[in-house]
């Protein structure tokens, strides 16, 4: 996401044209130029993964094709940084904790889309300090456990 004109890459696994809209709407009405792809298939989506870099995901439960934790195993597979967000009409409690053990982030009712935004921005929020903390962690072991001048292992790193 590009945090000066919001623009937000989202890639929706829904089969409803009419829900994706709203859901669309819905974001734009919370000042992001959304930019999307819709898919319906286990195959359309890993597509989708390989050839973009997403910002969010938002899935729909039930598809003929494929449902909500199938979707969330594929992208999880492929990354575990895009925020996963459920978006459906009905889903049962045990479906949404297990779509929770999974990685997904948040659940939202379809007929409670006011608070996608906030749900949306809560999570790429999270998603930069989890970048942000793995990078410093990144950081930290290369400067605590190789040598700044030659890049070479010093004595932490060979007697750890």
């Amino acid at each position: 996401m590009n945090a000066t004109d919001k623009t937000l890459w989202v890639l929706a696994i829904e089969d409803s044209e009419d829900d994706f809209e709203l859901i669309c709407n819905e974001l734009a009405e919370g000042g992001y130029t959304v930019l999307h792809e819709r898919v319906e298939t286990a195959e359309s989506l890993k597509a989708a993964l390989e050839h973009q870099s997403w910002d969010i995901v938002i899935c729909d439960h039930n598809l003929p094709a494929l449902d909500s934790i199938s979707a969330l195993k594929i992208v999880r597979g492929k990354t575990e940084e895009v925020p996963f967000i459920i978006v459906s009409g009905l889903i049962p409690d045990e479906v949404a904790i297990d779509a929770m053990r999974y990685g997904a982030r948040d659940f939202i009712r379809k007929d409670n889309l006011a608070k996608l935004v906030v749900v949306v921005e809560r999570e790429l929020k999270a998603t930069t300090l989890r970048t942000d903390l793995k990078a410093m962690q990144d950081d930290f072991h290369r400067v605590s456990h190789f040598d700044s001048l030659t890049g070479l292992p010093n004595r932490e790193h060979l007697f750890k």
